[in-house]
């Protein structure tokens, strides 16, 4: 099995995407949360990278401490995402504590089988798993760089 380990902020939605939905008047962001806003075209990019190496998604977003795996499916799926929300992290943070905790527990019981490779994409370091990060620009959210540099990791090359 494959996975992407996934945040929203800064990879499915980007600054300059999210003051589309500042208010003139106040300068506060409108609703929904900003974590259940997604750039379509980066979602497109995310959709890409599943086609491409048949992983699937692990939400590290903060939006996954109140949704339930199903409903962060369906907020991805309204935007585009033709893939699977596998699951999503423990909230027992740092995230590089998370992701491991994730892993080991995915590697205790192989759920799908051997977990054979994972990227993790995030618009922070996360640390300590640097040949699976890709760290996108928060300003512009998941690119087409990224894209083939986490298809590159998940299909065992490196780019």
């Amino acid at each position: 099995m494959k996975v992407i380990f996934c945040d929203f902020d800064g990879v499915l939605n980007s600054r300059r995407y999210m003051r589309g939905f500042n208010d003139p008047a106040t300068g506060y962001l409108q609703e929904p949360h900003p974590n259940e806003r997604f750039d379509e075209e980066c979602v497109a990019r995310l959709n890409k990278i599943v086609e491409a190496t048949g992983a699937y998604v692990v939400v590290t977003s903060t939006a996954r401490v109140h949704k339930r795996r199903v409903q962060l499916q369906e907020m991805l799926v309204k935007k585009g995402f033709k893939g699977v929300v596998y699951d999503k992290t423990p909230d027992n943070p740092p995230r590089r504590g998370e992701i491991v905790e994730w892993i080991v527990d995915y590697r205790r019981y192989e759920r799908l089988g051997t977990l054979d490779a994972y990227v993790i994409l995030d618009d922070e370091r996360v640390g300590g798993h640097d040949a699976h990060e890709v760290n996108t620009n928060p300003e512009v959210g998941l690119s087409d760089a990224d894209v083939e540099r986490a298809i590159a990791i998940l299909n065992g090359g490196s780019k």
